[in-house]
């Protein structure tokens, strides 16, 4: 009696009962990992031309808990797959051809480690998949239909490889479309149906806490944005300031900047005119420092500006050059603004001073002439 007499065929509640399981443990890993990640979890849909290290781990972690966890199908003969290859399609989605090989080379060394050495006839197919899913996803308007298209092309893919392998390998009988044709055509509607069911239902899941975690991230921004100017505004700054100090650096700088006569300014050319002007001066205020520096609205149309790693003499460079930029630039129908400047530098004043000291320098600044930089001193 041949060796396919033997073959149970697949059961689909069985089948639909391990697609569940590994479902859970599929969205479990990757609610955990968003959980962890945080607003870090947005990186996934960047784009960039450097390799999305943080996609590649989420992936490839993805894969290797689906290998972890397969679904087991059959009575007498146990049918051993994972899904791994929504894995792969997904991250191809997400990640691009690129990188989605590394994730690819990563699942397969992990596959060999798990399964020994018989499962390197699969190695080359995943690489096909990524391709194969690359193609499908670009050239198809409609993501839903992209992702199944490509669960369709790798099932398909897969069940070549078996019935190539099928020819060689006295294992692969069970499966044989010449030895156990209906086991055969089973597989491969439940491999098909498998992979569709879990590209749409993780890739709904990611989606989901993707845009969760972006609205959250916009909801944060807005809390820490001032609406007007774009910079930080005073609680976000506050916030800011008091965990650089924490760290105790060696030279530290605070300028407080406030632009003279802006009130008269305001009545000549309302208050429209008056907020396009802030803008413009938060635009130069960024232009002129660095990007380790913290620019933030102190209140109406004063600033303050952090410069850490940086001693008196280059902070008041830094601040003439604030000055300098705003007393040449033209504003509202050409007209002009000055800026004065106070500053205050560690050691002149303690970390806790700074800001404080830097208003005073402000006061001193506005009552000998305005459009100037003006020291603290003791």
């Amino acid at each position: 009696m041949s060796l396919f007499t033997y073959i149970p065929t697949i059961d689909i509640q069985d089948f639909s009962r391990e697609l569940l399981l590994n479902l859970c443990i599929m969205f479990t890993v990757i609610t955990l990992f968003s959980q962890y990640l945080k607003d870090r979890i947005l990186e996934l849909t960047k784009a960039s031309s450097d390799s999305n290290r943080l996609g590649i781990v989420f992936f490839t972690l993805l894969a290797i808990f689906s290998m972890l966890a397969p679904l087991r199908i059959g009575t007498s003969y146990d049918l051993i797959f994972d899904l791994r290859q929504a894995v792969i399609i997904l991250s191809t989605a997400y990640l691009g051809m690129t990188d989605s090989f590394i994730v690819g080379t990563f699942t397969i060394f992990f596959r060999l480690l798990l399964g020994g050495t018989g499962w390197v006839w699969w190695s080359c197919a995943v690489y096909l998949h990524i391709l194969l899913a690359c193609f499908l996803l670009n050239n198809i308007k409609s993501r839903n239909l992209g992702l199944l298209a490509a669960a369709v092309a790798t099932t398909i893919q897969h069940m070549f490889i078996f019935a190539l392998l099928s020819n060689y390998i006295d294992n692969y009988d069970y499966f044989s479309p010449s030895k156990a044709f209906n086991n055969f055509m089973a597989l491969g509607l439940s491999l098909a149906l498998c992979l569709s069911v879990s590209v749409l239902v993780l890739d709904k899941a990611l989606k989901k806490i993707l845009d969760t975690e972006g609205k959250i991230s916009e909801l944060k921004l807005k809390a820490n944005i001032d609406g007007m100017t774009g910079l930080l505004n005073y609680r976000r700054f506050k916030e800011v300031f008091d965990a650089l100090i924490s760290t105790t650096p060696q030279n530290l700088a605070v300028l407080m900047a406030d632009i003279d006569y802006f009130k008269r300014y305001n009545d000549t050319y309302g208050h429209e005119g008056g907020d396009e002007a802030l803008r413009s001066v938060a635009r130069i205020l960024v232009d002129c420092v660095r990007n380790q520096d913290i620019v933030a609205r102190y209140g109406g149309e004063e600033f303050v500006i952090v410069l850490p790693n940086t001693d008196r003499k280059s902070a008041y460079v830094i601040a003439e050059r604030i000055r300098a930029e705003i007393a040449s630039a033209s504003f509202n129908s050409n007209s002009k603004l000055t800026i004065s400047i106070g500053l205050c530098a560690y050691p002149d004043a303690s970390y806790h001073q700074l800001v404080a000291k830097a208003d005073e320098a402000l006061y001193l600044a506005k009552r000998n002439g305005r459009n100037r930089v003006q020291y603290y001193t003791n």
